[in-house]
């Protein structure tokens, strides 16, 4: 009996010796489940030394629960050894093991509440056989099936092994063989004891024959240092040689193709170390004990002259702690490139001349290369835009910024995303609603939504947000996409677009009620100039036809000033110095200011000549100055400058819609209280004032009529409490032009003073033909063009033709054309309050003819067609 003790005790200290290097080895394959067999087989052989020397039932019973804890996983720990050994680890899950350990642990519990069921054993015995103390069970329902669990693990785990095992290398089988003994014996010993064949339990004999198998796979064959069988078929088909060397410089693993190049065999070298193994082959020893970086490089080898060439490099081997665990040693066969690298150097010298010029066209490739790689940096960098993206949680907190924020929005793309309220609260305050407002994002998967952000100097942009909503398979929202583009030079620009659709409007609006207007003015001013003359002057109605006279002349100036605005008034003109047109209206201009306003004059005196209507701009530094004057009200400093420049497509009135080109520019500036953004924005509409009823706001209405008209801009730069800047451009004048009183004076025949009116407004027709008749002249009457074209052929040549421009069926511009085209010799004087046809334009009188404004008196009417024919009266008779 102590025979068997001490082979049972002798068998647990092999088998914790065999565990403890499990357990020093766990990174290796099925190193932790070799450690659970070996230290189960320890439990096991203790329990049952203990079991035998136990000298009645109760301890014999206590010690045979301790073999149970030794049995009990063994089949478990065998099947996941064997997976993991031969590579099949996917199965080794958590999962897999839990399900595996359910027997066992339902068999512990069991064992050790046996008295409460009876469900593991019937009765237990101790009897003496053959001089030795045994314990007798009879098995119950539940042993049974523990047995039959646990060897049909095992069985499963040897046919596993046998899979792999004929095609494993002779290492791997010897490892094998050793790990199967140490493995079964003891079940074996344990089945023939439960089976009857034997009557003295022959597991202590077993026991130490497994420990004996596990200590010499490890000491001979390597075990959990030899690469494992699974891995070892992989190897075994590579084409280059592979060495492995484990952490004390042993052999741990050969591939045949590294067999064959150093002519060894896989038993004479797997746990040597490397001078022993190859102490035949110096040069090869040399180059694998090389000192140096542990990835290198190292020089090649040759075993013989002729012989194959190998390129060698060297691996460190590390687990997943970053431990080096040895060296691999690769092996590439490169002796067919050694022989094309001779060929190619015999080919050298016919190649040498295709390399230099191969070399030139990759470096020629090399720099578009890096060209276009600048380029796209370039592009990149000054994309108007800024990426960005934020979670689609409900928070929506930025995740990425570009880098360029900085210089678009101008704050760097980490201060956007270390504080995630930073881009709400420099919103302006009017737009964060729509800025908070995602919904449409989610609904529709994209919004684009514009907002005022506030940047560092203070100042508001417009900043447009155009974001997609990125979704995965499921449809789940992932992230929010989008990009930031600074849009304040487009929304300027539609704002002023805006403007000056809303001022054409209005203009054309001003102009077609001054067109209606003056034709009433005209009657009332001359029919109330008609009646006073009539009356007697102690005649009391006489002061009331002069007053509607009076109300008819300031009504005309008003239309007068819609006409300028809306640029519908005839122009005249003229070369004009403005620099001439300032120093004449310097006293009128300083009468208007008074003395608490300093005038101040910077004159260029290199000024190009403009081409323009000299009293209309009279009018312009009139309305400017009083608009000035009227800002400072206790007293300032009012600059009058001129000066030639240049107006290019980046300046602020080339934004505007005035063409490129020379211009020259009148400045008027105040110091005055100046404007904010509203009155600015208002300033040149018609009846737009800040002066109450002291003011009409056509003043710079009138201004902004005039100046369009003669072809320049003009644009006002104000701030509140800073004063107002107003700079007027007028295009210099690049030749000449000829007046229109320069033409040549027609001799007309020998009557004279017939007269044809044509006017569409009979008021006006009326009174017209009254007033000349009253002055002696032949008057003749048609309503429109055609009428008096009809009314020509019939009866002949008249002295002058009066006639309206705009008119049903035919206006005055077209019987100007038609009676040129027939050679008719008439004076041509046109008369109208709203030249909307064409007269407007810049030159817009056809040559020869004259014109008068709407209203018009009939005094002015006589006296304007006297000067027209005076010339004929004054001819001698022929």
């Amino acid at each position: 009996m102590s025979h068997e003790v001490a082979l049972l005790l002798a068998a647990g200290l092999l088998g914790m010796v065999v565990g403890l290097m499990a357990v020093r080895r766990r990174q290796a394959p099925g190193a932790v489940a070799l450690a659970m067999l070996a230290f189960g087989a320890v439990v096991w052989s203790v329990a049952t030394a203990g079991r035998i020397g136990a000298l009645n039932l109760e301890n014999a019973t206590l010690w045979y629960r301790f073999e149970l804890v030794g049995m009990a996983p063994f089949g478990p720990a065998a099947l996941l050894f064997v997976l993991s050994y031969v590579g099949l680890e996917r199965f080794v899950t958590p999962r897999n093991t839990l399900l595996l350990s359910i027997v066992p642990v339902i068999t512990l519990v069991l064992a050790w509440t046996s008295g409460l069921h009876g469900l593991l054993w019937r009765s237990l015995d101790l009897q003496m056989v053959a001089g030795v103390p045994t314990l007798l069970v009879e098995g119950a329902l539940w042993w049974w099936a523990d047995t039959a669990y646990t060897y049909l693990l095992l069985a499963l785990s040897f046919l596993i092994f046998a899979r792999t095992f004929a095609r494993a290398p002779r290492v791997h089988r010897r490892q094998a063989f050793g790990l199967l003994l140490a493995v079964v014996l003891p079940l074996l010993g344990d089945l023939t004891y439960i089976a009857g064949v034997t009557r003295v339990n022959p597991a202590p004999m077993a026991f130490s024959l497994s420990a004996l198998a596990l200590f010499v796979s490890f000491y001979r064959h390597g075990l959990l240092d030899v690469v494992p069988i699974a891995h070892g078929l992989v190897v075994e088909q590579m084409g280059e040689g592979l060495i492995v060397v484990d952490d004390r410089g042993r052999v741990v693993d050969m591939n045949p193709a590294a067999r064959a190049a150093t002519g060894s065999a896989l038993e004479d070298v797997v746990g040597r170390c490397l001078k022993d193994c190859f102490a035949a082959a110096p040069r090869l020893l040399a180059i694998l004990t090389q000192d140096g970086e542990a990835e290198a490089a190292l020089p090649e080898w040759q075993a013989a002259p002729g012989a194959s060439v190998f390129e060698v490099h060297r691996r460190d081997l590390r687990d997943h702690h970053g431990k080096s665990r040895g060296m691999v040693y690769i092996m590439r066969d490169v002796t067919r490139r050694k022989r094309v690298e001779d060929e190619l150097l015999e080919a050298k010298a016919e190649l040498e001349s295709r390399m230099i010029d191969r070399t030139l066209k990759l470096r020629m490739a090399h720099e578009e290369l890096v060209t276009q790689q600048r380029r796209s940096d370039y592009l990149m960098d000054l994309s108007p835009a800024v990426m960005y993206t934020a979670d689609a949680s409900a928070f929506h907190d930025l995740t990425y910024m570009g880098a360029n924020a900085s210089e678009r929005l101008g704050y760097s793309a980490s201060t956007f995303l270390a504080d995630q309220g930073f881009l709400e609260r420099h919103v302006h305050p009017d737009d964060r609603a729509g800025f908070d407002d995602l919904s449409a994002v989610f609904d529709r998967g994209s919004r684009l939504v514009d907002y005022r952000l506030r940047g560092p100097d203070g100042a508001y942009r417009w900043i447009r947000d155009s974001m997609i909503l990125a979704r995965g398979h499921d449809g789940t929202p992932l992230e929010i996409v989008g990009i930031l583009e600074d849009v304040t030079e487009q929304k300027e620009s539609e704002e002023r677009s805006r403007q000056s659709q809303r001022m054409e409007a209005v203009g054309l609006l001003a102009g077609g009620v001054a067109h209606d207007f003056n034709n009433f003015l005209t009657a009332i001013l001359g029919f109330s100039e008609m009646l006073a003359d009539d009356l007697d002057e102690d005649d009391p109605r006489r002061e009331d036809a002069l007053e509607i006279r009076n109300v008819a002349r300031r009504a005309a100036a008003l239309t007068r000033q819609l006409l300028a605005f809306s640029r519908r008034q005839v122009m005249r003109p003229q070369l004009v110095d403005l620099n001439e047109a300032v120093r004449g209206l310097e006293p009128i201009l300083g009468r208007l200011v008074g003395e608490h306003i300093e005038l101040c004059m910077k004159l260029d005196e290199h000024l190009p000549l403009v081409e323009a209507d000299p009293s209309q701009i009279e009018q312009v530094f009139m309305n400017l100055t009083v608009n000035a004057r009227d800002a400072m009200p206790r007293g300032g400093r009012l600059t009058l400058e001129t000066s030639s420049v240049w107006v290019s497509a980046d300046h602020p009135i080339a934004q505007e819609g005035l063409p490129v080109g020379r211009y020259v520019r009148a400045t008027v500036a105040d110091t005055g209280v100046g404007m904010d953004e509203r009155t600015r924005s208002h300033v040149f509409e018609p009846f737009f004032t800040t002066k109450g009823d002291a003011g009409t706001g056509l003043g710079l209405a009138t201004v902004f009529g005039i100046v369009t008209q003669s072809g320049g801009g003009i644009r006002v730069d104000s701030r509140e409490g800073r004063g107002a800047v107003f700079q007027v451009f007028l295009p210099i004048c690049m030749g000449e032009v000829t007046p229109e009183d320069l033409r040549e004076p027609r001799t007309l025949g020998a009557a004279a003073g017939s007269i044809m009116v044509v006017e569409d407004e009979a008021a006006v027709r009326g009174l017209a033909t009254r007033a000349l008749r009253q002055q002696g002249y032949t008057v003749i009457e048609a309503g429109n063009g055609a009428e008096a074209l009809e009314i020509l052929d019939h009866c002949g040549a008249v002295d002058l033709i009066l006639s309206d421009v705009v008119m049903p069926r035919m206006g005055g511009r077209e019987l100007v054309e038609c009676l040129a085209a027939q050679a008719h010799d008439a004076h041509l004087l046109l008369m109208s309050g709203y030249a909307g046809t064409g007269l407007t334009d810049r030159g817009g009188l056809p040559p020869g003819v004259e014109f008068i404004d709407k209203p018009f008196s009939p005094a002015d009417l006589v006296e304007k067609i006297d000067s027209i024919l005076a010339p004929r009266r004054a001819a001698p008779a022929v």
